[in-house]
């Protein structure tokens, strides 16, 4: 019996785990589909649970209804003060008002011109990778592409763009289960850096309206419901870091799928037109994006568990990818799969705002590489020690 509860125990620090987290998520969803963890945190890994259970009324998304909140963020107030207005960790009604408000501002007329920009940005890229024999592709080519477009959108100076992305890259880590004191530190700091610098921005904006989402979102009505706190530059900055963390992961991690899978690879070159399906497979097979947060409101049954009023779960929305329950073969990656009712953008009110986005940019960015590289091979990788977004730290290829 010891042997059988210490192969369900999750364990992230196993080796392999960030490499290949797949095979860890099967053991628990076969053996252990509603798990308690060391950390204290419930963990479900099956599709039909983490479905259900994204939706769900009696799970809130406010970390404040965690009952570990506070212990955690004591003396972090900037982190505290960001997460609480976030869309991300709202509940309705705040977050039904907030949710239209920035969807309002974040496809006016003004953005239509996006894709255009995106393809000009590939093009680039393509172009500094053209003439050189191997290529580290994160750094450049899936980085530089989501991060030229959330630099456009929000129209960063070039002379700013470097430490803007340091200070989204510090803050993107508050997603993270298992956030150290330093990585608080310095991300509270970051908060108050991003913040000044976004309160400049702002200003001119006010006093000088651009084509940018600054001016867009200064520019729409917003409800006095979410009017009385300052809930605009926390969401500017989860917007910004979001935006490109997940893109650049959708890139990467689906380049990595078609560089294994060369079959595959060479079915998305002669037919081009199946790189939506593809998108949503590669979407799938590596979710850029691997879990999200519920904290439970009040006592009560779910998936056949009984938790208690502020306990936090974790649903796996890599494990549910590759339930086979809901999609047969889950390890093969078939870029014409369907039906593929993947979770990686999560599901209800919640479903991420700017997946239009990530997908817009994986369907220009993959086939310009596959176009330009035809005989781009694989050859080195390190994988990110991160357990919510999933991705490639390098991915070195020859050309």
């Amino acid at each position: 019996m010891e042997a059988v509860a210490e192969a369900i125990k999750f364990n992230p620090y196993e080796p392999g785990y960030f490499e290949n987290p797949y095979p860890f998520y099967q053991r628990l969803r076969e053996n252990d589909p509603v798990h308690k963890s060391f950390m204290g945190t419930w963990i479900l890994t099956r599709n039909k649970d983490v479905s259900e259970l994204l939706s769900d009324p009696v799970l809130s998304s406010d970390l404040r209804n965690w009952n570990g909140f506070e212990k955690r963020y004591k003396n972090k107030e900037l982190v505290a003060w960001m997460l609480n207005r976030s869309v991300l960790n709202i509940d309705p009604p705040e977050h039904t008002s907030l949710r239209s408000y920035l969807k309002k501002s974040f496809m006016p007329k003004a953005l239509n011109d996006l894709s255009e920009a995106i393809e000009g940005i590939v093009e680039d890229q393509i172009q500094k990778l053209k003439g050189k024999k191997e290529a580290e592709l994160i750094s450049e080519f899936a980085l530089p592409v989501p991060l030229g477009t959330i630099n456009y959108i929000f129209d960063i100076p070039e002379p700013d763009q470097k430490q803007v992305k340091a200070w989204s890259s510090n803050i993107s880590g508050l997603i993270e289960p298992l956030p150290n004191i330093q990585a608080l530190k310095t991300a509270n700091q970051s908060i108050i850096d991003f913040t000044a610098y976004l309160k400049a921005r702002i200003k001119e904006r006010k006093g000088k309206p651009s084509n940018d989402f600054i001016s867009n979102i200064l520019n729409t009505p917003i409800d006095q419901l979410i009017a009385e706190d300052d809930y605009v530059i926390p969401n500017l900055i989860v917007m910004f870091a979001a935006a490109h963390e997940t893109i650049v992961n959708l890139i990467g991690n689906g380049m990595y799928a078609l560089l294994n899978h060369p079959d595959q690879m060479e079915l998305l070159r002669e037919q081009p037109e199946l790189i939506g399906s593809a998108i949503e497979e590669m979407l799938r097979y590596d979710s850029p994006q691997q879990l999200v947060w519920r904290a439970v409101l009040e006592d009560t049954t779910l998936a056949g568990q009984d938790f208690k009023k502020g306990e936090q779960l974790m649903l796996l929305l890599g494990a549910a990818n590759f339930d086979p329950e809901a999609f047969p073969d889950p390890y093969r990656f078939d870029i014409q799969r369907t039906p593929n009712k993947h979770l990686s953008f999560g599901k209800g009110r919640h479903t991420c705002m700017g997946s239009w986005m990530a997908r817009m940019e994986g369907k220009l960015a993959i086939p310009a590489l596959i176009k330009h590289f035809p005989n781009m091979k694989l050859e080195e990788t390190e994988w990110l020690t991160n357990l919510s977004f999933r991705g490639l730290k390098t991915m070195k290829v020859s050309l």
